[in-house]
C-alpha cells in the first residue's frame, strides 16, 4: 500500500516501521586505538557512550568548519567504525580527511 501524503509517510516512520535503500551511499570504515579522536574531529561530536552496533546521524567539517557532508556514524567495536556519505560524496570526504 501506498501513502497519500509526506505526512502520512512520516507519521508511518515515527510510530512503526520506514526501510530505505542505501546501496547508493558512500561507505568508509575506520579503525583502529585513536580512531574515535579522529572521527570526532570531522564529526563534531562524543561518539565514545555510543553503544556497540548502534548509529547516529552526523554532519562532516573541515577543520575551518566548512560542512562537507552529513551521514551516519555506526560503532562496530571500540576500535572499528563505519561512516556513510551521500551517494557521489565518498570521494571528496576520503581525500579530504586523508583516509587512505
Amino acid at each position: 500500500e501506498y501513502y497519500k501524503s509526506p505526512e502520512e509517510e512520516a507519521l508511518q516512520v515515527r510510530n512503526s516501521l520506514g526501510i530505505i535503500d542505501v546501496s547508493t551511499l558512500g561507505k568508509i570504515e575506520l579503525s583502529g586505538p585513536d580512531v574515535i579522536k579522529f572521527v570526532e574531529f570531522f564529526m563534531p561530536a562524543k561518539y565514545a557512550k555510543l553503544k556497540t552496533g548502534k548509529s547516529r546521524y552526523s554532519i562532516m567539517v573541515a577543520e575551518s568548519g566548512i560542512l562537507y557532508d552529513d551521514g551516519t556514524i555506526s560503532k562496530m567495536d571500540d576500535e572499528n567504525y563505519y561512516i556513510s556519505t551521500t551517494t557521489g560524496n565518498q570521494d571528496t570526504i576520503v581525500s579530504q580527511f586523508w583516509l587512505r
